[in-house]
């Protein structure tokens, strides 16, 4: 693969098989992510602010910004995004057991890759390929596993202690990693609840976070998003046309437009 930044970033996109390759893709993931908000492609009222710009043909479309400068389409973005999301869940949960390899790829995810020195990408991209994707993993596993943050259905989850005892008595001498990124069923079973735990905490804490920054419960919190979100979505449809659109079509542009995770 052969695009400006992916060359800037200087990880390595072909060889070393499908594993090495999806990490790469990752990191490239995560460097246009951080790009998508820096250049105003996403967040409330990006759109309308360059909206003079993006008709006059003065500014990209962010796909066509993407296939340019990173080689591959802004739904491939979102993609490993949600692929990058998974991987840090993983290492989040799992650092204490891991040590401080996991630790410090965690802190390195917290930053624009192309912002770190070329020794830090490098160590950014083998700590993803080491510790956060398993030889088992493919973009449509990682991707099942960060979408636990978009289901509002109760989760009968145990507490993250209760969840790695289970995993303990369970993997019968195999070290953590080797049996978590194992195809056995209990394994399986042990990742979907580790990403499923994280996500629905972390969502839980954004609202109670703000919840207190505006005095509101956190139940009204949870419900002003959801109007402002349903807000946002139609004037996106209402910006492109107000074609009508099945459930699917309306998901895939929030997505698209920034809306929604």
């Amino acid at each position: 693969m052969s695009a400006p930044i992916v060359e800037q970033l200087g990880i390595p996109m072909t060889g070393g098989g499908p594993r090495r390759r999806l990490a790469a893709l990752i990191v490239l993931g995560l460097e246009m992510g951080y790009r998508r908000r820096l250049l105003g492609y996403e967040g409330e009222g990006s759109w309308q602010a360059h909206r003079g710009d993006g008709e006059s043909g003065k500014r990209r479309l962010w796909d066509t910004y993407c296939k340019e400068e990173a080689g591959i389409t802004e739904t491939m973005v979102r993609h490993y995004l949600e692929c990058a999301q998974a991987v840090r869940t993983r290492l989040s949960l799992m650092r204490n057991k891991l040590g401080n390899g996991a630790k410090q790829v965690v802190k390195l995810m917290e930053k624009q890759p192309s912002t770190l020195t070329m020794r830090q990408r490098q160590r950014l991209f083998d700590g993803i390929f080491q510790y956060g994707v398993f030889e088992t993993d493919t973009q449509t596993i990682l991707r099942e596993e960060f979408r636990a943050r978009r289901t509002n259905k109760p989760l009968k989850l145990p507490t993250p202690e209760k969840l790695m005892a289970e995993g303990d008595a369970k993997r019968n001498g195999q070290s953590l990693i080797e049996w978590a990124s194992s195809k056995a069923p209990d394994a399986l079973a042990f990742r979907r609840k580790t990403v499923q735990l994280f996500l629905r905490r972390k969502r839980d804490e954004e609202t109670r976070s703000m919840a207190n920054i505006l005095g509101i419960s956190p139940e009204t919190m949870d419900a002003i998003q959801k109007i402002t979100a349903t807000a946002r979505i139609l004037e996106a449809v209402r910006e492109e046309g107000g074609e009508s659109y099945d459930a699917a079509r309306l998901y895939e542009l929030a997505k698209r437009k920034g809306i929604m995770q």
